[in-house]
């Protein structure tokens, strides 16, 4: 039903066509059996490299060490108002994805988005953050890292909440650096 009505022999990218009707502005012609991106050859295997390696590279470091770098500094006895940004950081984690799915379309929409627009007050002209096949993937990765940062973020506070305090006390004995204390306790 999803896929329409397949003959012997036709190849069917499954995770590709999902893709495409989740995301029509990243891959806009897979519901309608481009060859490009539904036959594989050596140009969509490199491609697939491609993005592999910056998924690898970029997209997974950032869904790890951000939310690391977060619960930190949320954890931290100096941060003033850190209840508040507690709540703002793990906001987006209990937005419903289709909801926030609309929310960013309409914020990175190249004709109507408020971040072309507001690019545009200050004369900059802004891309088309989703149908640019450059820019799509990092715009899509972008909302998605947005997505997961607080639930990462949660996690990593609690692991660095449920330390004991001697550790940290007897590290200031030992007149520990601040980055000692990190990596090692």
């Amino acid at each position: 039903l999803l896929m329409g009505t397949l003959e012997e022999g036709d190849h069917v990218d499954f995770v590709g066509s999902l893709f495409g009707m989740l995301f029509p502005y990243v891959m806009p012609n897979v519901k309608g059996g481009d060859p490009a991106l539904t036959t594989p050859n050596a140009s969509s295997t490199d491609y697939t490299l491609t993005i592999m390696t910056w998924v690898a590279v970029i997209f997974v470091p950032m869904s790890l060490f951000v939310p690391l770098a977060l619960g930190y500094l949320l954890t931290s006895r100096n941060l003033w108002g850190s209840s508040i940004f507690r709540v703002l950081f793990y906001l987006p984690a209990i937005v419903p994805f289709v909801a926030a799915t609309f929310v960013w379309e309409g914020f990175l929409n190249d004709s109507t988005g408020w971040l072309n627009r507001m690019l545009g007050a200050i004369g900059i002209d802004g891309p088309n953050w989703l149908t640019d096949p450059s820019l799509a993937l990092m715009s899509v990765a972008m909302v998605d890292i947005w997505k997961g940062v607080g639930l990462a973020t949660l996690i990593f506070m609690a692991g660095i909440v449920s330390i004991p305090r001697e550790y940290y006390e007897a590290a200031e004995i030992d007149r520990a650096s601040e980055w000692f204390k990190f990596r090692r306790i």
